[in-house]
């Protein structure tokens, strides 16, 4: 039970295990953790010791390359590690199970997130929200005048909490009208496929 406890008193430490648990083959360099879990760097190197000392991630040796030794002519040799997620830790697929369902949004939460973005008129949500793994997005955006950079910012800070990249599509609303006319494929695909809208706006969709 000591190592539970060690693993379940930090939001850093919960974003990072989702991140292992939902990217079990990744080896991730410290960098890539604290874009992924947008966490501080020392945050994210104090929390992964503790990972480590609890077998949850073991290191990886990703890379060997020759250095010059500062103020010499010689050169060393330096091994670089990333971490990877300890297939053998006891208790995983009970964490796991535990992790995943936890890590749920409300839609609420979404909402608040996206409607920064711009006249957001559609959010349907399908793949890792749903547990729908042959969908072909996790999330759909429609609206007018939408800012890319801040629905980027805001599916950023929605990754970070569900320890997973997300696969995304935002239309202006007249564009995603037209490919609705023409029958677009990539349209039908969502659509064809079990979804949610979180918000529907549009008449052409509202459901039956």
């Amino acid at each position: 039970m000591k190592i539970l406890e060690q693993l379940f008193d930090s939001r850093a430490r919960l974003r990072l295990m989702r991140l292992f648990l939902l990217n079990p083959q990744n080896v991730f360099e410290i960098k890539d953790l604290v874009i992924r879990t947008k966490e501080k760097d020392q945050i994210v190197r104090k929390e992964i010791n503790i990972l480590e000392k609890t077998s949850f991630v073991k290191k990886i040796r990703i890379l060997d390359c020759v250095v010059k030794k500062p103020n010499t002519k010689k050169n060393t040799k330096k091994h670089i590690f990333g971490l990877q997620l300890n297939q053998s830790f006891p208790y995983l697929e009970e964490i796991e199970r535990l992790l995943t369902v936890s890590a749920s949004l409300k839609n609420e939460d979404i909402i608040s997130k996206i409607k920064k973005a711009g006249n957001i008129k559609l959010v349907v949500l399908s793949g890792i929200f749903i547990r729908e793994s042959d969908s072909v997005v996790d999330i759909l955006i429609v609206g007018d005048k939408i800012k890319k950079h801040v629905v980027e910012s805001a599916l950023g800070s929605i990754e970070a909490e569900l320890g997973k990249e997300l696969t995304y599509a935002f239309f202006e609303t007249n564009d995603f009208k037209y490919r609705i006319g023409v029958y677009d494929k990539f349209i039908r695909d969502i659509f064809d496929y079990p979804h949610k809208k979180i918000i529907n706006k549009l008449n052409i969709l509202n459901d039956k």
